[in-house]
């Protein structure tokens, strides 16, 4: 079993336009891009599927990218969603950077799973066979090796708009919650 359609629900939050993708450059060049990701699972009504949603924020436009897809597979779990999430802004940062020429940029890549978070930020070497998710911890290495991007890895708190107003809290927890409903909406869409 298996399947997954990453790239099939991107989107602005307004018009769409792939063809102006210059604030996102910019953003790449100045050191201004918010990478954010999370997951979904619910082994209730989708067992066999792990869902992923992701957001691209430039805190000096306010501008952003979003996207969410879903995995069909056997191994699907909350951990494996958490992981996809953050190899989909890994993937989507390579291949911006390569298309938009921006070698050696800095952004921020957050995500509400400590231990997702911690094994993207490592240098994969060797990866264990039986290894959590190393089907996507060897892509992840493959991918880490050709990106020039340097990432600062901070987790973020999950679900505090369960606590705070939305007005109270800060970006990063905003954004986190953007990713938390559409890695959601991308298991209800499976």
């Amino acid at each position: 079993m298996g399947g997954s359609w990453m790239w099939e629900e991107i989107g602005t939050g307004e018009a769409w336009n792939k063809n102006n993708l210059t604030w996102l450059v910019d953003g790449m060049k100045n050191g201004t891009l918010i990478l954010v990701a999370d997951g979904s699972y619910d082994r209730k009504r989708a067992p066999n599927v792990s869902g992923a949603g992701w957001v691209i924020y430039c805190t000096e436009t306010q501008r952003f990218l979003r996207g969410f897809f879903y995995e069909l597979s056997d191994s699907a779990s909350s951990y494996r969603a958490e992981q996809l999430g953050i190899l989909a802004l890994l993937h989507l940062s390579l291949a911006l950077e390569e298309f938009y020429d921006v070698k050696n940029w800095h952004g921020k890549l957050c995500c509400d799973n400590q231990s997702a978070l911690y094994q993207a930020s490592k240098k994969l070497i060797r990866i264990r066979p039986g290894a959590k998710g190393a089907d996507i911890l060897r892509n992840m290495r493959t991918v880490k090796q050709q990106l020039t991007a340097r990432f600062r890895y901070e987790h973020v708190d999950g679900h505090m708009d369960r606590i705070l107003l939305w007005h109270q809290l800060p970006l990063i927890n905003k954004l986190n919650c953007i990713c938390d409903q559409l890695a959601k909406r991308s298991v209800a869409r499976s």
